[in-house]
C-alpha cells in the first residue's frame, strides 16, 4: 500500500466504461511509484461539469469512441479510506475526489452522446474548430433520423476505408454532412 500523498504519475492506460448502476466513465491508469493504479471521472449529469475540466486538463481528445490525451504525466493525490473494516487507497487528480466501481463497457449510442455532449461543453468554452463544427453537424442531421447507431460507423468507414473517425478533417466530415442530410 502507497502512503497517503501526493505523487507523480505516468499514463499507461484509459478508456471508457460504466458502473454497475450504469453511470459513465472515463477511467486513465498511471504508472504511480512503480505500480498501476487507476482515476474514475464520472459523466453523470451531476459529476459531468467537474469530470469535463479535470478531462480537458489532461488534454482529452472528447472522442469517447477512441478516447486519448494529450497530457501524458501529472499529479495523483493517495488518500487512505476504511471500506468494509479494510483500509483501502484512493487515487484522484490533485485536489478532486472520486470513488471506484466495477468497469462495464459502455455501449454505442452512450459513447456517441457523450461525444455530443462533450462537443457541446468544448465549444462553449472555447475549445471550438472547424473539424469539431462539422462533425456536430452531422452527427445533428444523424441524431434526426432512427437509424441504428452502427450506421455512423459503417458510413464513415464505407466513406474513409483508411481513417479512424479521430482521423477525419473538416472536409471529411463535411462529406459526411452531405450524406447524413439525406437521411
Amino acid at each position: 500500500m502507497i502512503d497517503p500523498g501526493t505523487y507523480e504519475a505516468q499514463l499507461t492506460d484509459w478508456g471508457t466504461g460504466s458502473s454497475v448502476k450504469g453511470t459513465p466513465y472515463v477511467w486513465t491508469k498511471w504508472s504511480v511509484e512503480e505500480e498501476s493504479r487507476t482515476v474514475y471521472s464520472y459523466l453523470s449529469s451531476k459529476a459531468f461539469d467537474i469530470s469535463f475540466k479535470k478531462l480537458n486538463a489532461l488534454g482529452f481528445n472528447g472522442d469517447f469512441t477512441n478516447p486519448d490525451f494529450e497530457k501524458k504525466h501529472t499529479e495523483l493525490s493517495c488518500t487512505h479510506e476504511e471500506y468494509d473494516g479494510k483500509l483501502k487507497e484512493r487515487w484522484d487528480f490533485t485536489d478532486w475526489g472520486d470513488s471506484e466501481y466495477e468497469q462495464t463497457n459502455l455501449d454505442d449510442q452512450k459513447k456517441l452522446s457523450l461525444n455530443a455532449m462533450w462537443k457541446n461543453a468544448a465549444k462553449d468554452s472555447g475549445k471550438d474548430n472547424a473539424v469539431d463544427s462539422k462533425r456536430a453537424e452531422a452527427w445533428e442531421f444523424f441524431s434526426q433520423s432512427d437509424k441504428d447507431p452502427d450506421v455512423w460507423y459503417e458510413t464513415i468507414k464505407k466513406n474513409f476505408p483508411d481513417k479512424k473517425e479521430g482521423d477525419l478533417t473538416a472536409s471529411d466530415w463535411e462529406e459526411i454532412v452531405q450524406v447524413f442530410s439525406k437521411f
